[in-house]
């Protein structure tokens, strides 16, 4: 802890604008955004499949976006792109919070999914990797951080806010919140990390790695190429995949085994105080161990966690279940944000982040989608966590061959 405690000091600035770009992307989190479905359907009469359809092809469409505008945080200035991200994503709220129809709800949760969910942590951890060298690893788990610390205060004060005003009035509130705090702090963090670093990408890879950066300035064409990364990637998405589709199709796991709802959101809380004490030990890890050696075994809680809830049903088993999923998703931010710097560099970090977090973002659309399929089908619970197991384990078998050796990719 006393590492931690040093490291924040000396790079305050820094690992802030990180925490903050994670935190003020919860916005665009399914886990919130959920907190406003059944008044947005009821008041603007659309059916459930109507609005999963808006948020779904919202989803995919930010996925599709997020490859191209992702990939220009390594040509723009750092302000100039915060600053387009933040006004988009107020932008997305005014949008949300004026919708009348069908075709409105899309743009604006298009604009939210596609700032929210997708640049906002894109542009924390796509800064971590450009400035540490050194301490790599904690620093994603730090600013990694702000997601958890989201699940666990948002929802406690999204339910006041939408009692007191409404959910057009929660967007609007959390719009005017934007220009009031998002931007003048996180324009009052640049201008002091400009003190110390460059703001300009290029220039700020080339003091992070020196003269040896461009031994693995790789492009995102070369990764693509790479064998390897197609052998690792399943594994550091499966975790969104699977947790995805058990948040969503929760009613019908707590149906299944007997467990009472409030049960299950106190259960949340133990997901999300784990999902940050595991981000914040897995930095540690990252940085003693690296981050190649670490995406070996950061799924292994998960594992071990759908093994015991096979047979379960005491309640207690729920929240084993829920401890030990946040455990693997909070170690799984720093192994994923430090290994792509690891292997391929930072001098395009951004290009190569983006195209991880459309893939992300299509796993953790297509398992919800999925799971439902299979609950039509009268597919049971059990064979569902059972295929799950099976998946998980094919996935980290592969993942043990990707990058044991040298860097240079491999097609």
């Amino acid at each position: 802890m006393r590492a931690y405690m040093d490291f924040m000091r000396q790079n305050a600035a820094l690992l802030a604008f990180g925490f903050l770009a994670f935190f003020w992307g919860n916005f665009g989190q399914s886990f919130f955004i959920a907190w406003f479905g059944t008044p947005i359907q009821q008041d603007l009469g659309l059916s459930a499949s109507a609005y999963s359809l808006a948020y779904s092809v919202a989803t995919l469409g930010s996925a599709a976006s997020i490859i191209v505008v992702g990939a220009l945080i390594d040509r723009v200035r750092l302000s100039y792109y915060v600053a387009t991200v933040g006004i988009g994503l107020g932008l997305a709220m005014l949008v949300l919070a004026n919708a009348v129809n069908f075709w409105t709800l899309l743009t604006g949760f298009f604009l939210l999914r596609l700032c929210g969910q997708g640049l906002m942590p894109h542009t924390g951890i796509s800064t971590m990797a450009r400035y540490f060298e050194h301490g790599r690893g904690k620093a994603m788990s730090i600013a990694a951080s702000g997601t958890p610390v989201g699940e666990m205060l948002m929802p406690l004060a999204v339910v006041g806010i939408l009692a007191w005003v409404g959910w057009r009035g929660s967007w609007l509130l959390f719009a005017a919140l934007v220009p009031l705090v998002l931007l003048p702090v996180m324009w009052l963090l640049l201008r002091r990390i400009g003190r110390s670093h460059s703001l300009d990408p290029a220039q700020a890879a080339k003091e992070t790695e020196g003269e040896t950066g461009a031994e693995l300035a790789y492009r995102r064409r070369d990764v693509l190429r790479d064998a390897r990364f197609w052998l690792v990637l399943p594994v550091l998405l499966s975790g969104g995949f699977l947790v995805t589709a058990v948040f969503i199709h929760q009613g019908f796991l707590l149906q299944t085994k007997g467990w009472s709802p409030e049960w299950f959101a106190l259960c949340f809380a133990v997901y999300g105080a784990m999902h940050w004490l595991g981000s914040l030990g897995m930095g540690v890890l990252v940085d003693r161990f690296s981050a190649r050696q670490m995406m070996r075994v950061c799924m292994f809680p998960t594992l071990l966690g759908l093994l015991l809830l096979i047979p379960a049903q005491h309640p207690l088993m729920a929240m084993v279940f829920m401890f030990l999923a946040g455990t693997s998703m909070g170690a799984t931010a720093p192994v994923m944000g430090a290994l792509w710097a690891e292997v391929y560099g930072v001098r395009h970090i951004g290009a190569i982040r983006s195209l991880v977090t459309a893939c992300g973002v299509l796993a953790t659309s297509a398992s919800p989608l999925m799971v439902g399929l299979a609950i039509d089908a009268d597919v049971s619970l059990t064979s569902m966590l059972i295929s799950s197991v099976v998946l998980l384990c094919v996935v980290i078998t592969l993942s043990q061959f990707a990058f044991t050796g040298n860097r240079a990719p491999q097609s």
